[in-house]
């Protein structure tokens, strides 16, 4: 499996304003239409899996400990190595 996939690591900026309790990474196999949200706690980066071919896009967002979330970071859009052609 591990020559299936890429992995890539994802890192943001503290928000301007605010002291963020945590961050969630959100994943989606479109643009800006996340279905997998991950709690990643309170570090700046994240490390995460595309599988072979496919592309996927990222965003983050803080959330503080009243439970209110900001905007959502710049999506990154991550693509998955292509098989190449078969060895002979």
């Amino acid at each position: 499996a591990g020559g299936n996939v890429t992995s890539v690591t994802l890192a943001w900026d503290v928000p301007m304003t605010g002291v963020p309790a945590g961050y969630r990474v959100y994943q989606g196999v479109s643009s800006r239409n996340y279905t997998n949200g991950v709690d990643v706690g309170n570090t700046l980066t994240a490390v995460v899996a595309v599988a072979q071919g496919a592309t996927n896009y990222y965003a983050a967002r803080a959330y503080d400990v009243y439970g209110q979330v900001s905007d959502y970071s710049n999506e990154v859009a991550v693509q998955g190595k292509k098989k190449g052609p078969p060895h002979k």
